[in-house]
């Protein structure tokens, strides 16, 4: 069965045809919401019916079978369709969408939040926003759900979700993507780092910036992160980094550019993965964040930065300073994953990934840890009319994402130039799994990224990926 669209945009014989129809007996109607999230617990979204029908009986054939041709047609509501909330946690959850979305009309609650815009990282961002009102939910949550309704139907209280609050110190094991970054073995390591560069409105109050930063250190136990022989170890809670003050005498961009690459490039990463430096330019101050990639990644600088416009408002207003609660740690998602590679689950999927790794051993291959290989780079732009056509297309209907047009996009591309039909790329993944455990680490500071490979095949027809 293909996905549900919109009623307005079906007919009656459309909504059988592309949605999967539930129909049922019973004296009262029962509540679809919940129904739809139960059953999402354990089958595939595919498999979760669209629209659920009461009917009083069963017309049944003369073989005693259930007459389909007797059935009524089904009355589907799309999801742009505006229903109210009707309970607290139907208003909390709608709210929370409209703020991760940046929508300023009311939501309603069978509205679909992935075709709203949400994706997998504003789905995080998501979970994070309901556990500061009271709740505890998680990403497959919100993925499975969709709808407020449906979603509020699966959330569950704080109260009974025990997440220490004390700092982490010493050494964490190595995560899958540690263990890759390691196994690159670059020839200065220190260049692996990511940065920001943000505009402070008048000039920075030094005391208030160095109180919120101490308070984000302290909570984010990654930030005080150092590499030492090869193993991340972080540092005691009563560690601080030092925020360096630099004064440019023109407010000029390639001053402040080669300022930043200056200290980008100057990352010790045995005493510190971070560095923080306030810049005085002519008539604005600036703020640089420096910090090695394996403690950061996306989802991370959201946090931090989130964390930031927070306690740097409450010190300067001279308030305690008070951050959401600690998720759990990169500790606890390292443990995870060394018990995740000998679950039977994990076990389950190794066919298919021995499968993957022959088909790109098939393949032309180079060394890539030779640093010494000339690149070439290559970069194409869309028009904007081409753009927002493509923005627009329903993927949802054919069940795809932007990423399986644009893969297809890149095979097609790659046979044409290199006239090839098989290409093998690597994936990044937000990663955030849950590995075994339900873990909340929405909140959590670190490099959690996912990465595997998908050998892209077939473009001289049939065009499909492995």
């Amino acid at each position: 069965m293909g996905p549900a669209i919109p009623a307005s945009r079906q007919t009656a014989a459309e909504v059988r045809k592309n949605t999967l129809v539930l129909y049922y007996t019973a004296s009262e109607a029962i509540d679809e919401a919940a129904l739809s999230a139960f059953m999402a617990g354990s089958l595939a979204d595919y498999m979760v019916p669209g629209v659920f029908m009461r009917l009083e009986t069963m017309s049944h054939n003369v073989n005693g079978k259930i007459d389909r041709k007797a059935l009524p047609d089904p009355v589907i509501h799309g999801s742009r369709d505006y229903v109210a909330p009707e309970t607290d946690a139907e208003r909390d959850v709608v709210g929370a969408m409209a703020k991760v979305l940046g929508v300023g009309e009311p939501l309603g609650v069978t509205q679909d939040f992935f075709e709203l815009g949400g994706d997998s990282i504003k789905a995080i961002r998501l979970v994070s926003t309901l556990r500061n009102l009271g709740y505890a939910s998680a990403v497959v949550d919100v993925m499975k759900a969709r709808t407020a309704r449906a979603l509020a139907a699966a959330l569950s209280s704080l109260a009974g979700e025990a997440v220490s609050q004390e700092p982490l110190e010493g050494e964490v094991a190595d995560t899958a993507i540690f263990a890759f970054f390691k196994d690159l073995n670059y020839p200065d390591p220190a260049y692996f780092n990511q940065s920001t560069l943000l505009t402070v409105h008048g000039r920075a109050d030094r005391g208030a910036l160095r109180r919120a930063m101490e308070a984000i250190v302290c909570q984010h136990d990654m930030l005080r992160a150092v590499i030492r022989e090869g193993h991340l170890y972080v540092r005691p809670a009563s560690e601080t980094h030092q925020i360096e003050e630099y004064t440019l005498e023109a407010d000029e961009t390639g001053a402040i550019q080669a300022l930043c690459e200056e200290i980008q490039s100057h990352l010790d990463i045995e005493r510190s993965l971070v560095r923080l430096a306030l810049i005085h330019a002519e008539e604005r101050d600036l703020f640089f964040l420096t910090a090695h990639h394996t403690i950061v990644d996306g989802v991370s600088w959201r946090v931090w930065m989130d964390d930031l416009e927070t306690a740097y408002g409450q010190a300067l207003r001279g308030a305690e300073i008070r951050l959401p609660a600690k998720t759990h740690t990169n500790r606890d998602y390292a443990e995870a994953m060394k018990d995740y590679r000998s679950s039977y689950t994990l076990s389950m999927e190794l066919p298919y990934w021995k499968g993957v790794e022959a088909r790109m051993l098939a393949l032309d291959t180079s060394d890539n840890k030779d640093f010494t290989r000339h690149f070439d780079s290559l970069s194409v732009a869309m028009t904007e009319s081409d753009t927002e056509a493509f923005l627009k297309t329903r993927l949802n209907v054919l069940r795809l994402e932007i990423n399986d047009l644009l893969l297809t996009a890149l095979g097609q591309g790659y046979r044409k130039v290199f006239g090839r039909d098989a290409v093998s790329v690597s994936m990044e993944g937000h990663g955030r799994e849950e590995l075994g455990r339900r873990l909340s680490i929405d909140r959590a500071i670190g490099w959690f990224t996912s990465i595997y490979p998908v050998v892209l095949e077939g473009f001289t027809g049939d065009t499909k990926a492995t």
